[in-house]
């Protein structure tokens, strides 16, 4: 099998020869560039997820905020937890 991306999907087909195999190995080959953007996407995706639920956090619950992050909101936003949030605000932010 070549060193490409792959997924294990159940085998669905009712086949005697197959019932031993419940999975199948479904590989896609792809080029350096398309793993790259398809990572990037990922990226982009789960950062903005973290930035919304730490928004929701400050302003649904600031007083859990303040008493798990002591000095509130700002210091949940300056915790390195988050480091990469902050990156990803400023590239988004950064004048090109």
């Amino acid at each position: 099998m070549p060193a490409v991306p792959a997924a294990l999907v159940p085998n669905s087909t009712n086949n005697v020869d197959t019932k031993d195999k419940p999975f199948v190995v479904y590989a896609f080959e792809m080029e350096d560039e398309k793993i790259h953007a398809r990572e990037q996407s990922i990226y982009f995706v789960q950062t903005n997820l973290r930035l919304l639920a730490m928004l929701y956090l400050a302003a649904t619950y600031p007083n859990h905020v303040a008493k798990r992050w002591l000095g509130g909101v700002r210091a949940m936003f300056e915790d390195d937890s988050f480091r990469g949030i902050r990156h990803f605000i400023g590239e988004v932010t950064a004048k090109k």
